[in-house]
């Protein structure tokens, strides 16, 4: 899925009426992406929209209940204007990057290094991020750690925003030699890393699910479950993907609780379905074995919010 395309001028300072209707037109072309003002004094708003809705809202790092960004336009004067279109993924990664307190180290790097520091991150307990930018492109890579074999890539340059294998592959291959590269840690204590350990944990889950249930039914039966998942989550406005028996979503929710509620919500109809036709003993086996190959913090993670019920038992 590409973000749609929305020219970004260089920054300059604009007058709020002007940001504002730069942001309502925004909205009306229905960008996916991060809009950003940057006011004088280090005082800063950040959206993240989707589709041309609001999602989240910030002053400066503090994620906003109140979704009024419209006031502080007035009150901070004028201010630089920048509105970056990306996939919804890369929008789960961004707000990592928003909701950082204090500075992160950037290190200037070589695009050749980068897949090297990748696969040393797999070493990790938990999950890392690296936030890679290059002069003309910018890219995202989550390395979910040694207990759960998972990456996930956004690339953004002037062409589009990519995830997936594609993302991954432009990363490692960018045709500039020269990169920086700023290291994010997970810490549970943010709301959007808590989110990215839910998403984790749920593309993990069901995956892992899906794979042992395919190896006792065939490729079919996978297909079937599949498919309700995706017509599931078409209709309740998720962005949940499947192919074969890999599970991915990159819905962009509104708080790590909602998220934890429609994840536990869609591994409950997989197991619904998939119960019927291997049995009650098979199914528990599966969610035993899902829910223990989870570890430290993910464990807890998933305990807490109850992903695969008590115990493995939905």
């Amino acid at each position: 899925m590409h973000a749609p395309a929305y020219p970004t001028a260089p920054p300059r300072l604009l007058s709020a009426e002007t940001i504002r209707a730069e942001i309502l037109k925004a909205f009306a072309e229905r960008v996916t992406g991060q809009i950003q003002v940057v006011f004088q004094k280090e005082k800063s708003i950040t959206l993240f929209v989707v589709r041309g809705k609001l999602v989240h809202f910030y002053i400066r790092n503090h994620r906003v209940v109140d979704p009024n960004w419209v006031s502080p336009l007035f009150e901070y004067g004028r201010g630089e204007l920048s509105i970056e279109p990306l996939h919804p993924l890369g929008l789960m990664f961004k707000k990592i990057v928003v909701e950082k307190i204090g500075k992160v180290e950037v290190q200037p790097s070589d695009t050749s290094q980068l897949k090297i520091m990748f696969d040393l991150a797999e070493h990790n307990a938990g999950p890392t991020l690296f936030h890679i930018r290059w002069e003309s492109a910018e890219g995202f890579v989550l390395v979910a750690g040694r207990d759960i074999p998972l990456r996930s890539a956004v690339m953004t340059n002037k062409t589009g925003s990519v995830e997936g294998l594609v993302a991954m592959n432009q990363i490692t291959t960018w045709n500039e030699a020269g990169c920086k590269v700023a290291v994010y840690r997970d810490n549970i204590q943010s709301q959007a890393w808590l989110e990215v350990h839910l998403n984790i944990l749920f593309n993990y889950y069901c995956s892992t699910i899906l794979n042992q249930y395919g190896q006792l039914t065939g490729k079919v039966m996978v297909r079937s479950i599949a498919w309700k998942v995706h017509t599931m989550a078409m209709d309740r406005g998720w962005n949940i993907e499947t192919q074969e028996n890999k599970v991915r979503d990159a819905t962009i929710f509104t708080s790590a609780r909602k998220a934890g509620d429609v994840y536990k919500q869609v591994i409950a109809e997989v197991v619904a379905h998939i119960e019927p036709v291997i049995g009650h003993a098979l199914t528990q086996n599966i969610l035993t074995q899902s829910r223990n190959a989870s570890k430290g913090v993910y464990k807890t993670i998933a305990e807490v919010f109850g992903l695969l019920g008590t115990g493995g038992t939905l």
